[in-house]
């Protein structure tokens, strides 16, 4: 067992005789981080391929057999296929390295190529700590309310998602869209979310994370609230927070210990239906 990030540098580092055993010595090295899937480490080679290859043989030729490696493994999962997942993607990938990487004879030369964690795998976990509102607190310096900090972005995309009639998952992939109208026309996006009845507190972290630049975020927060607020003044009451995930899951136990209660109540009830007292046998 080895970790990934020698997994990498010996699989595109070390050569076999020919070709034919350079793959098989790849699947060895890349099979033996038994701790990720084969997506994920299509993910780490992604990210850190440029620096192992022979970019005398181009760059994009290689990158071309990684797509269709990652294509590969989504089509069999997606259809329980785990044949082609495993298998044919890692063989896409093993011929992929073995072709187009550059081989490094000196381990201390190999070993001194840093590779680095994927950035999207951070900015995929930062996104969805953001949408269930698990914030990191020196992000959170304009946020005052508690509910900010629980709330995140899930309801902007569960309301904007409603009202497109698409899955959160789906809203989430127009956030971009959503952004670029942000910065471009703010008064627009404020009367969206008013008449979408998104939370205010909801509203100032979307801008935070989106618009690092504290002038232009200052400059857009300023128009985008304005019309926020006089597009609810027109439509009606202010907004009405949606219940986070903590007191959801609590309301759920309560419902459940109440038809508990309650099932308990009739199974006593019809107990003493069928049972004989002295007062009904004398009578």
């Amino acid at each position: 067992m080895v970790n990934i990030q020698d997994a990498i540098r010996y699989a595109f580092g070390f050569k076999g005789e020919d070709l034919d055993r350079t793959i098989s010595m790849i699947q060895r090295y890349l099979g033996s981080v038994t701790d990720m899937d084969i997506w994920d480490i299509i993910l780490w080679i992604w990210e850190n391929a440029y620096n192992f290859l022979d970019r005398s043989r181009g760059i994009f030729a290689f990158y071309d057999l990684l797509a269709y490696a990652d294509y590969l493994y989504r089509l069999g999962a997606r259809n329980q296929n785990w044949r082609v997942a495993y298998r044919d993607s890692m063989n896409v990938l093993s011929y992929a390295i073995a072709l187009y990487g550059k081989e490094v004879k000196n381990i201390w030369a190999l070993r001194r190529i840093r590779v680095n964690k994927p950035t999207i795998i951070e900015e995929l976990g930062r996104m969805k700590r953001l949408m269930e509102g698990a914030i990191v607190e020196e992000e959170a310096e304009t946020v005052s309310e508690t509910s900010q900090k629980k709330l995140g972005l899930r309801p902007l995309l569960e309301l904007y998602g409603k009202h497109t009639h698409v899955s959160r998952k789906e809203a989430r992939k127009e956030l971009r869209f959503i952004v670029f109208l942000l910065e471009h026309d703010p008064k627009l996006i404020g009367k969206l979310f008013a008449r979408l009845r998104v939370p205010k507190e909801t509203l100032q972290l979307f801008v935070r994370h989106f618009i690092k630049k504290k002038s232009e975020r200052e400059k857009i927060e300023k128009e985008l609230f304005k019309a926020y607020e006089e597009e609810l003044g027109k439509i009606g009451p202010r907004v009405v927070s949606l219940k986070t995930y903590d007191e959801t899951q609590q309301l759920i136990e309560t419902i459940k210990e109440e038809d508990e209660e309650r099932k308990e109540s009739e199974k006593e009830d019809k107990t003493k239906e069928g049972t004989t007292t002295l007062d009904m046998f004398f009578d």
